[in-house]
Order: C-alpha cells, then structure tokens, then sequence
C-alpha cells in the first residue's frame, strides 16, 4: 500500500497558504487549494493521497464549515485528520466543526513548530491506527484459513462429527468478536 503523503491546505489568503506549506514542505507533498470548491474538487480525486487537511474557516464561496459538511455528506476523506485554522474562536463555530469530524482546532496566530507538532503528531497517530486496522485485518483472514484448515482435516476422520463443526464456528466468531473489538 502506498503512503499517503500529501498534505492539502485550503486558505483563500495565498499569504496564508505560503506561510504553511512553508512550515511542511520539508515533510509533506504540499497542495494548495484557493477555495472550500477547489478544496473538494481534489479530496474527490485525490483521497487516497492525503495525509491531512488544512482547512480555514472564512473564505468566499464555501466556507469551512460548508467544505466539512460536504465532505461529510459524501463520505470524502473519512480516514483523514482535518484541521481548522482561524481566528474565529467563536464556541458555536468550534462546536460545530468538531461536530463534522474536525480532529483539532488551531488559532491564528499560532507559532509554527507547535503547529507542526500538533498536527505531525495526529497524522502519525492516524498512520499507526491504520496500521494496526490492516494487522487485524490480516489476522482475520489468517483465522478463517485456519479454520477452513482444522475443518477440512477433521472431516478426513472416520469419527468426524458435524458438531465439532459448529464449535469451530463458534470459536471462529469469538475470536472476530475479539478482534473486531480492538479494531
């Protein structure tokens, strides 16, 4: 699977954007979208490329809160941090955007290495969540081949009782339920 590394900040300031993808060019593929239209047009095509999303608040058009919904609604970018950035630290606004999935909230101004850090550090939380989630994944498959397995052996006996097969089964599903609760 290939690794997502592209970062998308959505700012209809081009000062704003430059400040940014200066502060990640180093670590991420930067791409800058003028506008929450712009914004959606590359999360539709590109999602599987992203790493995490900037998005300010208060642009023409679409904002923010608009571009979230969106998104939401579709169902885009379900597996990506998306952070606001704004100065409106109003608390209906900030309820709002965590309401849509926003995973952290960033005032201007704000100092860059902390901004770096805050949002390296959900991206690289994301990034083991998503590793842990294909482990068990495999795990499950593995389970069911096993199961298959002891199943297939089992019936090459001449005592073989459909009953084992049940208790498999049964086993089998305890186990996914274990798994499925670690996911």
């Amino acid at each position: 699977m290939e690794k997502k590394n592209t970062l998308l900040i959505v700012d209809d300031l081009e000062m704003n954007r430059a400040i940014l993808s200066n502060i990640f060019k180093k670590k991420y593929e930067i791409v800058e979208a003028a506008s929450g239209i712009e914004a959606l047009e590359y999360i539709r095509e590109n999602s599987n490329k992203i790493v995490s999303i900037l998005l300010d608040l208060v642009m023409p058009e679409m904002n923010g809160i608009e571009v979230l919904k969106m998104m939401k609604s579709e169902q885009l970018a379900e597996g990506v941090p998306v952070f606001i950035i704004t100065a409106d630290n109003s608390e209906e606004v900030m309820y709002e955007a965590y309401e849509l999935g926003v995973k952290d909230i960033i005032e201007k101004p704000f100092v860059p290495y902390f901004l770096r850090k805050r949002i390296e550090n959900v991206i690289e939380l994301y990034e083991i969540k998503e590793e842990q989630r294909q482990m068990i994944t495999d795990r499950i498959e593995s389970i069911e081949y096993l199961c298959q397995d002891v199943i297939k052996l089992l019936s090459k006996n001449d005592s073989y009782d459909k009953k084992i097969e049940k208790d498999i089964e049964i086993i089998k599903e305890n186990i996914f339920k274990i798994l499925d609760s670690l996911a």
